[in-house]
């Protein structure tokens, strides 16, 4: 799901620009490492605080963000 390197991932175009956290980076929501938390399986931290804000007031919401194969 994530490089292994941040090398070479940072570019900007006329329309937008594109950054990623290096892999591990261990003080970021957004850093490649999985937890378990309520009893599910996210793939970063980012997953979890998002997917917490939904699960009540819209479950299906709530399930696209567990289910995204990128935090944002």
């Amino acid at each position: 799901m994530y490089p292994t390197s941040s090398e070479s991932l940072n570019k900007e175009t006329n329309d937008k620009v594109y950054f990623f956290t290096p892999a591990f980076h261990p003080l970021d929501n957004f850093s490649a490492h999985a937890i378990y938390l309520w009893g599910l399986d996210f793939p970063t931290a980012e997953h979890a605080f998002q997917w917490k804000k939904f699960s009540k007031i819209r479950p299906d919401v709530a399930k696209k963000i567990l289910t995204s194969k990128v935090p944002t």
